[in-house]
């Protein structure tokens, strides 16, 4: 995970050089197991293959016990497939739950636990999508907890994130903060109540919401689609603008998410680097999610593992060669 960054002799953040040496020993693990793997020679993408769109459907790789092993420890490096949470490494952070099913929002707001004193919390999540019948059933089986059908995952965004509070606000304050549903989700001068604050913690840290808003659309072929949603680095993307709006060029931005996705750690130190700040990824770890009781495997599918090793170290290349310009 990216370690936080010292300041260099004028006092300024050396962004691109700490992101370099990021990537390239990143690149060295990979390059490491493509060998051990595929003997002296042998090519990334001859030994690991592209992504399949569906990452269930991935072909299972041929590696013998011994390289199946040693693969998983590779993974694990990167926070695929591990075990524990792994944290940003930020301290001060304006930490982001990613949302999702309404387990993983349970198990961001666990892992943002080992965050180093957060500066605020921000749980997300879509007001356009409804809870599955199978995130209901966990509520009820498993939590005791029962919620009406078309209950969004910004609602259930709302309940984990209440959890976290301990001084709640009488009233949700609408914080000037606003993006438009549109093309690159631009920042808005508006007070939207896409952000509004709910209560703080114990310790006094800024408990908010964030509503992800898109736009649902049926297409030609009558097909329910959606654009125009912020992904997860614009979504820090807009935090940041936010910030430095109100004068705050330094405070890091944490984003917390699952380790199914460990490579948006790239897409987010590229993200920080374009904006000048440090941006940081923390993942929750398998024994997080299983603690749970969610309907999910006790281990990370092999048959992932190719394509999300493959998947990073495209984009460890990609980072690469931009800080080598």
């Amino acid at each position: 995970m990216p370690e936080a960054i010292p300041n260099n002799e004028e006092g300024q953040h050396d962004l691109k050089e700490k992101a370099k040496h990021w990537a390239n020993e990143r690149l060295g693990w990979i390059n490491e197991l493509v060998v051990e793997l595929g003997g002296e020679g042998a090519k990334v993408e001859d030994i690991l293959p592209e992504p399949t769109a569906v990452r269930d459907e991935a072909p299972m790789p041929n590696w013998t016990p011994e390289q199946t092993v040693r693969a998983r420890e590779i993974g694990q490096r990167f926070g695929y497939g591990a075990e524990q949470d792994v944290p940003s490494g930020l301290t001060g952070a304006v930490v982001i739950a990613e949302g999702g099913k309404v387990w993983k929002i349970m198990a961001e707001a666990e892992a943002l636990k080992a965050e180093s004193a957060p500066a605020r919390i921000i749980f997300s999540g879509s007001a356009n999508r409804a809870l599955g019948d199978d995130e209901l059933t966990f509520l009820r089986d498993k939590k005791g907890v029962t919620l009406p059908a078309g209950t969004t995952e910004y609602e259930a965004a709302r309940w984990v994130a209440r959890a976290q509070v301990t001084n709640p606000a009488e009233q949700p304050e609408v914080l000037s903060f606003g993006y438009a549903v549109a093309e690159g989700n631009p920042l808005t001068d508006e007070a939207t109540g896409q952000l509004v604050k709910i209560g703080e913690t114990d310790s006094g840290q800024s408990v908010e919401l964030l509503r992800i808003d898109r736009e649902d659309y049926t297409n030609e072929a009558n097909e329910a689609k959606f654009r125009n949603q912020p992904i997860s680095g614009r979504v820090m993307e807009l935090i940041s603008e936010s910030l430095s709006k109100a004068g705050d060029e330094t405070t890091p931005i944490v984003f917390v998410t699952s380790n199914t996705y460990a490579s948006k750690q790239v897409n987010e130190v590229r993200a920080g680097i374009a904006n000048g700040r440090q941006f940081g990824v923390a993942l929750y770890g398998r024994q997080t999610i299983v603690g749970l009781g969610a309907p999910v495997p006790a281990e990370m599918p092999l048959n992932h593992l190719p394509g999300d090793l493959r998947a990073m170290h495209d984009k460890l290349q990609q980072l690469h060669a931009e800080l080598s310009q």
